[in-house]
């Protein structure tokens, strides 16, 4: 089976406004921190969450506690490459 194609290849404008830096809900600057300090930048997707603070504060938890588990025996390396494949393969062009 093939994987499906992208349906958009290039995006000028977010389908979805992402949440300005001066909006960043208050509750949510905690845990923003160190996704910006890591990366040097916060990710899109991030910026999308933010419309649903009580939602978002669920999110990077979950994302942190998957990737960043001390416990895994998974390689974060590993675990970034196997994020790609699963976007590659549902043709997801982020």
């Amino acid at each position: 089976m093939d994987a499906p194609q992208p349906k958009i290849t290039e995006e000028k404008e977010p389908f979805i406004p992402y949440v300005e830096e001066d909006n960043y809900p208050e509750s949510l600057q905690p845990m923003l921190g160190p996704y910006i300090e890591r990366m040097g930048f916060l990710p899109n997707a991030l910026k999308l969450y933010m419309h649903r603070p009580e939602i978002a504060g669920t999110l990077f938890a979950l994302n942190s506690n998957i990737m960043r588990d001390p416990s895994s025996t998974l390689d974060q390396q590993l675990k970034r490459k196997l994020g790609a494949v699963a976007s590659k393969i549902n043709g997801c062009t982020y």
